[in-house]
Parts: structure tokens; C-alpha cells; sequence
């Protein structure tokens, strides 16, 4: 004699009698869910904000709208804009720095100059020499660990050694207006409270560079600019792959 198997009872009982039933709902499998069409789930107003997929679960899978004010666009803007303004002020320090260091070259070049003198203006074209190499940042190992990579102290001592420059072309004036060279002092002066000036200018911006914590966001812009650049380069050498 055979029987049927036994059916399944799909409901619960939800009282004490057992004289109310519930019927039990169906749950999916992983495999209905990951055999499913994705669903569009919507991150904003807009139809480019949308984003579907199923993670390893088969979970419908979230990803946030892209913020307008850290697009790609605005983040390359505003590092390239960085990068020249910091690369801008570089530029016009060595060149303060050359010509600060072109003035002292000339001062020295003066027959029967005091040792004081001598020695000062010796000092001076020594220190814009190796600012010079300190904007350069060459070589950075040894640069990297100097007491002027800190913009406060680089923009005193620029700041100094021009009021020294100032003082230099006033006693370039004093000690040949006894000569007949007073034409070639004078253009000797203006050259040298010129550059002098620069550097008192140089210095208060690299100060209040300094007083604003600057330097660390040069450092970040320099770093994503040239990892940006090198990313197009590396683009655009490779290979075109045809599917």
C-alpha cells in the first residue's frame, strides 16, 4: 500500500488555539537574486547620478553621487593654479637672488676695498648663491634638512640680507662722491637697492607664507601635479589596443 507524502504546511500559528494562520513568504535564493536584472537606484536628481550593480551577495549595491566641488576638472584646476603661483614665486626669487648676487659681484670688484667690507659683501654673495641652490632644491637630500626649508626663517634671512644691500648702495654713494665717478656709482646704487628691495619683498611674502602653514600645501601640490603629469605621460606612450 502507498502514500503520498506528507504536504508541507506553509503557515504558522499566531494563537493559542492555532485558529489564525499566516502563510510563510517565499525568500529568494542567491542565485534569483544574482540572476536578477539590476535596479537603477538613484543618488540625485540628475540622470548622470544614477548608479545599479549587485555586490558578491547579491545586494544591491549604493555608490554616492560624485560631489560638483571635487570633480576632476575643479581638483586639476585649482592644483595647476597652486603649482604656477608657488612655481611663480620661485621663479622671481632666483632671480632677485641673481641679481643681488650680480651686485655684490660688482661692489667687489672696487680696488682698495676695506676688509670689513670685502668680507661682508663676500658673505652676502655666498648666501645668494646657495639660496639660489635652496629654491632650485638642489641637491634635495642635502637641501630638504636646512633650517631655510622653513619659510618663516628663509623669509628673514631674505629680508635681512636686503636691508644689508640697502646699506650697501648708501655706502656706495658716500665713498665715491668724492670722485669723478659719481654717474657710474649712481647707476651701481640704483642696481643695488633694486635687488635689495626684491629681497626685503621676497622675504615678508615667504613670511607670511610661512605664517599661513603654506609650505605643506606647496609640497601636496607639486606631488599630485607631477603624479598627474607623469599618469598623462605614461597614457599617452602606451600602446593603442584594438578590441
Amino acid at each position: 500500500m502507498s502514500s503520498d507524502p506528507p504536504e508541507k504546511n506553509n503557515t504558522r500559528s499566531t494563537g493559542a488555539g492555532a485558529d489564525e494562520q499566516t502563510p510563510l513568504i517565499a525568500q529568494p535564493s542567491d542565485e534569483d537574486l544574482k540572476s536578477s536584472s539590476p535596479v537603477d537606484v538613484e543618488t540625485g536628481g540628475n540622470d548622470d547620478n544614477k548608479t545599479s550593480a549587485y555586490d558578491e551577495d547579491g545586494l544591491a549595491e549604493v555608490t554616492p553621487a560624485q560631489s560638483p566641488y571635487t570633480s576632476n576638472e575643479e581638483v586639476g584646476g585649482f592644483t595647476k593654479g597652486c603649482f604656477v603661483f608657488f612655481a611663480s614665486i620661485t621663479t622671481v626669487a632666483i632671480i632677485v637672488l641673481a641679481c643681488m648676487s650680480a651686485s655684490q659681484i660688482i661692489l667687489l670688484s672696487k680696488k682698495h676695498l676695506p676688509f670689513l667690507q670685502f668680507s661682508l659683501r663676500l658673505y652676502i654673495l655666498v648666501f645668494c648663491l646657495i639660496f639660489m641652490l635652496v629654491e632650485l632644491d638642489w641637491p634635495p637630500q642635502i637641501m630638504r634638512n636646512l633650517p631655510t626649508n622653513n619659510w618663516l626663517m628663509r623669509g628673514w634671512m631674505y629680508s635681512f640680507l636686503g636691508l644689508v644691500g640697502m646699506e650697501e648702495a648708501f655706502a656706495v654713494l658716500v665713498s665715491d662722491s668724492s670722485t669723478s665717478n659719481i654717474l657710474g656709482s649712481d647707476l651701481i646704487s640704483i642696481f643695488v637697492q633694486i635687488s635689495s628691495w626684491g629681497m626685503v619683498a621676497i622675504g615678508v611674502l615667504y613670511f607670511a607664507l610661512g605664517l599661513l602653514c603654506m609650505r605643506s600645501l606647496k609640497e601636496k601640490v607639486r606631488k599630485d601635479y607631477y603624479a598627474a603629469k607623469d599618469k598623462h605621460r605614461r597614457q599617452q606612450d602606451a600602446p593603442n589596443v584594438q578590441v
